[in-house]
């Protein structure tokens, strides 16, 4: 039971959501820095403000700092708007994250992650995020706190009633959750019922690129790209960044892994679903290394230095050695 409590945070806190553009300009400065990443310079700002959806943007950084912290905020947002999907669903979230820490008191925080994914769900029905995350739930969860393959597939079945993309996704992520090993067997059976679905391919794309089969994970993000509606601007953009890493992991297309790197860097609305900036740039950095532009790599090296991203300095020791 403790290895699903130890997994499930990162399973549900991938869908962190954004909420849209408030009136408010600090709040609104705020939202932006925080999904940019900027947490210092936002979270100051978020305690300026007053009201449930500040609250719960504090909690949401404290859940990465303070998880007591996290519940107290997310709490007393929920005092002040009891009926708020998002501030229920992000309670859920946090519960989870707090099981994921706890021992003794693992299974009670299991049902309150549980019951307030229940209860976003029930506020806003439509919801297919809210969906995944309480179909997670079920797929991840011990039985003993909650777990249920069974409800499972009953939430699945109400996303794909939805949304067909989203149900395709979502029985990509069932499909996953039920077998020891991840196979591209079941996406490309999904693509042979939803060729048009671009994020089929990008999923696609990203297990052979998984695996190190550069010439089959380019092809299918190339197929996703040219499967792309108009407003699939956040897919666009992922599809982007991935040939850019492609591109470096292949040491193959590096002019186009380049000009990926560059389009994201410069014109995408990068969320925190989404690699940060300076993780792009450290890419670019590396492709411009590859390609003999050691200027333009050194500029990149050396404005990175200040960035607050731990994994990345790391990484970019590891370069120097």
């Amino acid at each position: 039971m403790k290895n699903f409590f130890a997994k499930f945070p990162a399973l549900v806190l991938a869908t962190w959501l954004a909420l849209p553009v408030c009136a408010d300009s600090t709040l609104d400065t705020a939202i932006t820095l925080f999904e940019q990443q900027n947490d210092t310079a936002a979270y100051p700002l978020f305690v300026q403000e007053k009201g449930a959806i500040s609250l719960m943007y504090q909690a949401r950084i404290m859940a990465d700092k303070d998880l007591d912290k996290a519940e107290e905020l997310i709490e007393q947002a929920l005092e002040l708007e009891p009926d708020n999907a998002q501030i229920e669903f992000t309670k859920g979230q946090i519960m989870a994250k707090q099981a994921s820490n706890a021992f003794f008191s693992a299974l009670s925080y299991a049902g309150k992650s549980l019951a307030s994914l229940q209860r976003a769900t029930q506020l806003q029905p439509n919801n297919t995020e809210y969906l995944m995350g309480l179909m997670t739930f079920y797929l991840e969860a011990p039985g003993i706190a909650g777990g249920d393959q069974d409800k499972a597939r009953e939430t699945l079945e109400q996303i794909k009633q939805l949304d067909a993309e989203q149900g395709a996704l979502a029985h990509l992520k069932f499909e996953r959750a039920l077998r020891s090993q991840k196979s591209a067997d079941f996406i490309l059976t999904q693509l042979t019922r939803h060729p048009h679905f671009a994020s089929l391919h990008y999923e696609l794309g990203l297990y052979y690129l998984y695996q190190d089969d550069f010439a089959n994970a380019a092809s299918a993000f190339h197929a996703a790209r040219q499967k792309l509606t108009s407003n699939e601007v956040h897919l666009r953009c992922q599809i982007d960044y991935q040939l850019g890493k492609h591109a470096l992991l292949a040491q193959q297309n590096l002019a186009e892994g380049v000009t990926a790197m560059q389009y994201y860097i410069e014109h995408c609305p990068v969320t925190r679903k989404m690699p940060s900036v300076d993780w792009a740039r450290f890419r670019l950095a590396n492709l411009y290394h590859l390609t003999g532009q050691a200027d333009q790599a050194a500029a990149l090296y050396a404005d990175l230095k200040h960035s607050e991203d731990a994994s990345l300095q790391e990484a970019m020791r590891e370069v120097k050695q």
